[in-house]
């Protein structure tokens, strides 16, 4: 299936060419996180933010919809009660992103969603970010600076330079020995390539911590 072509003027969402469709119409099949998603927080109740994009596109079921997308990112009844500005950064960041996946969208497009957050925060939001792509099946696209969370989550990486497309592919594609890229590297990867080079029989192609763990067993006979 199709899902993003950029032409010079142009964009398509599965094929279809986006100028002639209605905002409501996209916003059935595409759902967008802006950076800072917390600043997208309006309403009086946490559910009321949540159930503000299903009501707007016109779906029905909305509670259900608005329970199930909280549950999702960890929100609780409880917290649904609450105004949106009484929450922590974390959670307004998740209660963002449930609002948008309330809509259950084809396409998720989140820009920079971990920004600003603390180590933890991050982590939490990008397995709910991971969990909501494999349990959906739905395509998820996100736009970040951080090599070492594209290394880590992102199935394909699609490499930008002011506008201009570098590079498409898997890690091993983008980031691998021989690689166009391979100056811009996961820290995994620094780490491993400069073991190699101290005399470790160690694979050169590491970019995450899980990579990580299982190749130093391998190095160390377990």
């Amino acid at each position: 299936m199709d899902c993003f072509c950029q032409l010079p003027g142009k964009v398509y969402i599965n094929s279809i060419d986006t100028r002639n469709q209605k905002v409501s119409s996209l916003a059935k099949q595409v759902g967008i996180v802006f950076q800072y998603p917390e600043t997208q927080l309006f309403e009086q109740t946490v559910y009321d933010d949540i159930a503000f994009g299903p009501k707007n596109i016109g779906l029905d079921n909305i509670e259900e919809r608005v329970k199930q997308a909280a549950g999702f990112v960890g929100i609780s009844e409880e917290l649904l009660k609450r105004s949106p500005f009484e929450l922590s950064g974390g959670e307004q960041r998740r209660a963002a992103i449930a609002g948008v996946i309330a809509m259950k969208p084809e396409i998720l497009v989140l820009d920079e969603p971990t920004v600003g957050l603390d180590p933890a925060a991050k982590r939490d939001i990008l397995n709910k970010i991971k969990e909501y792509h494999q349990t959906s099946r739905n395509t998820v696209i996100m736009v970040t600076h951080d090599i070492d969370t594209a290394a880590e989550f992102a199935d394909k990486i699609l490499v930008l330079d002011n506008g201009r497309l570098i590079k498409y592919g898997t890690c091993d594609e983008i980031f691998g020995v021989g690689a166009d890229l391979a100056s811009a590297l996961p820290e995994m990867t620094k780490i491993f390539r400069e073991l190699g080079r101290r005399g470790f029989d160690v694979s050169p192609n590491i970019y995450t911590l899980e990579q990580a763990k299982r190749e130093i067993l391998i190095e160390l006979g377990m």
